[in-house]
């Protein structure tokens, strides 16, 4: 019964040490003219993780969901969701982004 509990405490990422990222974010700017509103991002969120972004209002927070979403294209670095480069392939993450949404397995 120890053994029960223990292996329930134990966080996701000791139980699946080889999750793969879902998304990967490298270098990701976007600029509007001279304004720089995101600045090099880089970050992973990987399979089951719970991910947030917490920065004051003006840091480029919407900006980058935008990019994400692929709703706004990045000035330059790569976004890369589900395995698929959005930034040289955006209509593709779209369509991921869509399949994902509706349950289908895009692996």
């Amino acid at each position: 019964m120890a053994s029960d509990v223990a292996s329930a405490a134990k966080p996701a990422s000791l139980e699946h040490p080889a999750r793969l990222s879902v998304l990967a974010v490298r270098d990701l700017t976007k600029r509007f003219d001279a304004f720089t509103a995101v600045d090099a991002i880089s970050f992973d969120v990987r399979e089951g993780e719970v991910f947030a972004f917490l920065r004051p209002n003006g840091a480029g927070k919407s900006t980058t969901i935008n990019m994400l979403c692929t709703l706004a294209r990045p000035s330059s670095g790569h976004l890369t969701i589900a395995g698929i480069d959005v930034v040289a392939r955006p209509q593709s993450g779209q369509a991921a982004h869509r399949a994902r949404l509706s349950g289908a397995d895009t692996r």
